[in-house]
């Protein structure tokens, strides 16, 4: 059966309560209306308007309906931002791992600029990597051990926002590190006679910029999408 306008309508009114996750709200729009056409099957007039009005009546409020959806999609919104998160941490930790020891492997000691710059610029980075470890952890626990309440309330949308500021805060510490990182390689490549092996370390630094920004633009797409959420359901 076509779908006529006030179910059309009603769908249209969910989706709009459930914009900040599209696919949620495509998921529930689609369920809603599918519920609507099974209710009225037994209908003698299911186009008609007036039956499906009785329907949509019976189904609820789309904005109530809606609503119930938020708690969960906030819950697996800040969960998956905090285990991309946490796999990026682990991904720029292995590369610069595997830096260092190639610098072992290929006998590439540091020049004399290098190791002054590494009495500052290595605690540094060790000490920006740790913050930014500390800071996926702790968003990564919180966020697994938060409940979603079934109905949305401000200290829900209080907990979100601590996670994705967790995130925050580790993503600048890790652009710290590896800003730190960059400038002590390429204090490296200066002094040293540059040839292919230069590639390595440089491409290592580059795939963790980009697992870098990688988790920079989840973290700030979760930030809004919690924000038009909230808006959405009148919790900021």
């Amino acid at each position: 059966m076509r779908l006529g306008d006030p179910i059309a309508e009603y769908g249209a009114a969910i989706a709009r309560e459930l914009r900040f996750d599209a696919s949620l709200a495509r998921r529930v729009r689609a369920e809603a209306e599918d519920h609507l056409l099974e209710a009225l099957a037994g209908s003698s007039e299911p186009s008609a308007q007036e039956a499906q009005r009785q329907a949509i009546r019976a189904f609820g409020d789309p904005s109530e309906l809606a609503r119930a959806f938020v708690p969960l999609a906030l819950q697996s919104l800040a969960r998956r931002a905090a285990v991309l998160l946490a796999l990026a941490v682990i991904g720029i930790f292995a590369a610069m791992v595997a830096r260092v020891a190639w610098y072992g492997w290929m006998q590439w000691p540091p020049g004399e600029q290098l190791r002054a710059a590494n009495t500052i610029g290595v605690p540094a980075d060790r000490l920006a990597f740790a913050i930014a470890f500390i800071f996926a952890l702790m968003a990564l626990i919180y966020t697994m051990t938060r409940r979603a309440p079934p109905r949305l309330h401000a200290a829900y949308g209080h907990e979100i926002r601590r996670c994705i500021a967790m995130g925050t805060m580790a993503v600048l510490a890790l652009f710290v590190a590896i800003a730190t990182e960059t400038i002590l390689t390429g204090i490296r490549l200066v002094e040293s006679d540059v040839d292919a092996s230069a590639l390595v370390p440089a491409f290592s630094l580059v795939a963790e910029a980009a697992l870098a920004m990688g988790s920079a633009a989840c973290v700030w797409a979760s930030r809004r999408r919690l924000s038009l959420a909230l808006q959405l359901t009148g919790q900021d």
